[in-house]
């Protein structure tokens, strides 16, 4: 059993390494890093995580109608909230935000992360109310986990011009701090 999870731990290693390298690669030349990806969907069309590379990078290029598609080509492999909350920060970026919200929601029903997008969306909307009922709702779910949830709670009501989310705000819990990710 030991030796099974040594395997799939080295897989996992060497994937997390290529997309690593991709990313830099994009950061240095689009086409490159398009054509690294396409190479690796070709050997394999049924892998969601390159189609959703391939949208990250170009989310990065702004080119968002592309990125929907690669997002939504992910999502038909495998429903995804990670692939849901891409495809829905894409949205945002063309002003859909009605498609952006049902992604939202539907990515809110598999996992409560889901919240803190839809209260980003209605601060993209000036909906404060809304927005800190989402906050408040995933605040509820962990106090400790979703403790930021309650400091932007607090912001929102105790600020007198409170600066509002322009787009979605990702949480990267694993690093303990908040970005915008590409």
């Amino acid at each position: 059993m030991e030796e099974e999870a040594g395997k799939t731990n080295k897989i996992i290693y060497e994937n997390q390494r290529v997309e690593d390298s991709i990313r830099e690669l994009a950061n240095i030349n689009m086409d490159t890093a398009i054509a690294a990806v396409d190479k690796f969907i070709n050997e394999n069309q049924n892998n969601s995580h390159y189609y959703n590379l391939k949208g990250d990078i170009y989310f990065k290029y702004k080119l968002y109608s592309l990125s929907i598609i690669q997002y939504s080509n992910s999502l038909r492999l495998n429903p995804s909230p990670k692939y849901l909350d891409s495809r829905a920060r894409a949205f945002v970026k063309l002003n859909k935000l009605d498609s952006a919200l049902s992604d939202l929601k539907i990515s809110s029903s598999i996992n409560n992360d889901g919240y803190w997008y839809i209260g980003n969306l209605f601060e993209i909307e000036h909906q404060i109310d809304s927005a800190k009922f989402y906050y408040l709702a995933l605040y509820a779910h962990d106090t400790a986990a979703y403790a930021y949830c309650r400091d932007r709670v607090y912001q929102l009501s105790q600020l007198k011009t409170p600066e509002l989310f322009k787009e979605l705000y990702w949480i990267d819990q694993s690093k303990g701090r908040h970005i915008i990710m590409f």
